[in-house]
């Protein structure tokens, strides 16, 4: 016997598919009720070839933000690496910031002629809504962020007297 099994995974929504096929394309064509099979197995008999299933109603849960910052660091010089901080902070209605996220990059070096401008790949930013500043914390909120950016060279030529 086919078994095809439908499971929720960890992740902030689950959806779960809804099998569709048209009446017509199947002679032996079945709807069920998932809620009424254990814990979301469908299962199909010999000859079956389609189904469709009615999930129950889902609501979300945890929901958050997530924020892709990109950017192009500009004249860098050759041979030399860079360090790239990036600071996230939510402003809630009084204008108070409050962080939420740091991340630190090292940019490896180009081996250009010249100082070239360098593309760095998006970085992500996870923000949940449950540290929301400005309501109940549900993705129906406005929610105002400050993206921050500083960068400077690793190596360097320069020596300290010691």
């Amino acid at each position: 016997m086919d078994t095809i099994e439908f499971k929720g995974m960890d992740s902030p929504i689950q959806a779960v598919p809804t099998a569709a096929v048209s009446p017509a394309s199947s002679s032996n064509h079945d709807h069920e009720d998932c809620q009424e099979q254990e814990n979301g197995h469908i299962r199909y008999g010999r000859c079956e070839d389609a189904k469709t299933c009615t999930m129950p109603d889902t609501y979300l849960s945890n929901t958050g933000r997530v924020l892709d910052v990109g950017m192009t660091l500009k004249n860098v010089c050759p041979c030399r690496r860079v360090a790239v901080g990036i600071l996230v902070s939510e402003v809630d209605p009084a204008g108070n910031e409050a962080s939420r996220g740091f991340k630190a990059i090292a940019v490896p070096a180009h081996y250009n002629n010249c100082c070239s401008d360098i593309q760095m790949q998006s970085v992500r930013f996870i923000l949940p809504d449950s540290l929301n500043t400005d309501g109940n914390g549900s993705l129906c909120e406005r929610r105002h962020f400050i993206v921050r950016t500083e960068a400077h060279y690793i190596d360097t030529s320069v020596t300290m007297p010691g």
